[in-house]
């Protein structure tokens, strides 16, 4: 048997909660976690309030140069395990562009349904380019982040 918890730990230069205010704002947290120069893909996880103020993050994932997995099950329980009312997820596409292939906007809108099983909004899905642009999922309005309403 196991007793699990949360480890919390504070980030140097980092505020204790910083306000969602668009795409640009977690591109530039991002970077601030992930090096410009690293050639592997980062998946990262920001857990927001109900204010929209970012309050933590979940290095979710390191891959290779060319993937990283998203972890449902461990994106959706590490979101619940800290009542987190929603989330951004931002990765990197560190030797391309910034569009979204098929498996970013499958894995998107599988996310969005474990997350949905708890209550929690998937606000965007940042792709970030290796030339520092980025591409919104809310801002292209794709329909992976739309709710499901039956």
């Amino acid at each position: 048997m196991y007793k699990l918890t949360i480890h919390k730990e504070t980030v140097p230069g980092f505020p204790e909660t910083l306000p969602f205010k668009g795409p640009e704002h977690v591109v530039a947290a991002f970077r601030e976690i992930v090096p410009e120069d690293d050639p592997r893909e980062h998946l990262v996880v920001f857990l927001l309030n109900r204010d929209n103020k970012i309050t933590s993050f979940l290095e979710a994932s390191v891959g290779g140069s060319e993937k990283c997995v998203i972890d449902r099950r461990l994106v959706a329980l590490t979101a619940n395990g800290v009542l987190a009312h929603s989330v951004v997820l931002v990765h990197n596409h560190p030797f391309g562009n910034c569009l979204p292939g098929i498996s970013d906007i499958n894995e998107t809108g599988g996310l969005k349904k474990a997350l949905d099983l708890f209550n929690i909004n998937l606000l965007d899905h940042i792709i970030i380019g290796e030339d520092g642009s980025y591409y919104s999922f809310a801002d292209e309005r794709v329909s992976s982040l739309k709710n499901n309403a039956k």
